[in-house]
């Protein structure tokens, strides 16, 4: 790209080749500038759209800088600037849901990259977008015919809706996440059982004391907080050290999947909060049993 010095993290603006009308199908709205129109040709002005990413990484976010700016492809000091930037869309996944999010990304007129009369005229896909208000299903029959009508001998395949386009891609992934939210539900329901069955067992090894100290007057409430103390202890201690781990797990995650680096903190939090709610409540039980202990039932048994 000429006027920017490349590094050695400096990341490679992807590309796509798209035709007039392209943004409004697939309801990406504008930023500024202009959509490309059936005037930008291989014969006219090379012109180019560009997202919010491109801007902020060789224009510094300035978007009016941008539309008053001109690249071009290669290397070395000879590169010919000859591509303006037309216009300015939001930063989207442009590759596929998983893509690295922020990659500076530009698309340019697909007339202006392939001619009827070139060498690749013989195998040269492309993806079609339509849209619609109705039952996209509807149109499948009717999407076929005018194809046909253009040329018959045009293959058509992958001829689906947008909502399944995104199932499918997202398929493996929402399989993995159930796999991983009932894992998770599974580990939960285990440590809530081994709390509720460790204070339990507390409870029934302080027996004696716990009677002793209600014979000499301790009231009820004083053994219910003292059982909430221990509770407190275990879930501070088992939180933090959770919470270092999982966040050691989920930067190591995200060196792999850049993705999970944006998980919202609020999430984070939100977990935490539930465990320790659904530990407080494993204990409920061993906390109310411990305060209507019998003092001289207690102590008879001991």
């Amino acid at each position: 790209m000429a006027g920017h010095a490349r590094g050695d993290d400096d990341p490679t603006p992807d590309q796509n080749w798209i035709t007039p009308g392209f943004f409004s199908t697939i309801r990406v709205p504008l930023l500024a500038g202009r959509e490309f129109t059936e005037q930008d040709t291989a014969k006219s002005e090379k012109v180019a759209i560009v997202d919010e990413a491109f801007v902020k990484h060789y224009f510094g976010g300035d978007v009016e800088k941008a539309l008053r700016g001109q690249f071009g492809f290669g290397g070395g000091d000879h590169i010919k600037l000859d591509i303006r930037i037309v216009g300015v869309i939001p930063t989207i996944r442009a590759t596929s849901l998983t893509s690295t999010p922020g990659v500076p990304f530009l698309y340019l007129p697909y007339d202006q990259s392939y001619s009827p009369d070139g060498p690749d005229r013989r195998n040269h896909p492309a993806s079609f977008y339509v849209s619609t208000n109705t039952n996209p299903a509807q149109l499948v029959n009717a999407v076929r015919s005018l194809v046909h009508s253009i040329d018959r001998n045009l293959p058509i395949t992958g001829l689906e809706t947008m909502e399944e386009r995104l199932n499918a891609a997202i398929f493996e992934t929402r399989r993995v996440s159930t796999l991983s939210v009932a894992m998770g539900g599974l580990a939960l329901a285990l440590a809530a059982i081994g709390l509720y069955s460790l204070l339990a067992f507390v409870v029934t090894q302080r027996k004696h004391e716990i009677g002793v100290q209600m014979a000499l007057g301790a009231h009820r409430q004083h053994i219910s907080t003292l059982v909430a103390k221990q509770v407190s202890l275990l879930i501070i201690g088992g939180l933090s050290v959770g919470s270092v781990l999982g966040w050691a797990g989920l930067r190591m995650l995200a060196s792999r999947d850049a993705t999970l680096g944006h998980t919202p903190l609020w999430l984070l939090a939100s977990t935490g909060f539930g465990l320790a709610g659904l530990m407080f409540l494993a204990a409920v039980w061993p906390a109310l049993h411990a305060a209507s202990i019998d003092p001289m039932q207690a102590l008879r048994t001991e």
